[in-house]
């Protein structure tokens, strides 16, 4: 069977939050078609999720420009966003950090997003964004 990525080839894929649960899973299912690139802050995230396949790891937060740098340089094709301020009890005691990761972190990285042309911008929501 051809798949649409035999047909196009691969593709760069930036994975925010891939060191978490979900967000490593999501790249480990793209890293055998894809050119994956993972950023993680490892607040909630766990290195070990991200061993045995291949991925490009940048240790940092979306809201560090070094770290944006890094994952846009080469431009990815394909933004799917998962970092996010991990649990609610956390926006309630840290509301400002909460505003920051989730609010204008996710607007930094539309911005580098628009700015490099990517084609496509995935946003995951959880509860985290109340």
């Amino acid at each position: 069977m051809t798949t649409k990525a035999d047909r196009d080839g691969p593709k760069a894929v930036l994975v925010t939050g891939g060191a978490g649960a979900i967000g490593s899973n999501v790249a480990r299912a793209l890293a055998g078609d894809h050119r994956v690139t993972v950023i993680d802050d490892l607040s909630s995230g766990h290195e070990d999720n991200l061993r045995g396949f291949p991925v490009r790891v940048v240790r940092g937060s979306i809201l560090e420009d070094a770290a944006l740098d890094a994952v846009f340089s080469p431009p990815p094709a394909v933004v799917i966003h998962l970092a996010a301020f991990f649990a609610n009890q956390n926006s309630v005691e840290h509301p400002e950090r909460d505003l920051a990761v989730n609010g204008a972190g996710t607007l930094k990285l539309l911005e580098r997003a628009r700015r490099a042309g990517v084609r496509r911008f995935v946003y995951a929501s959880s509860s985290s964004v109340y």
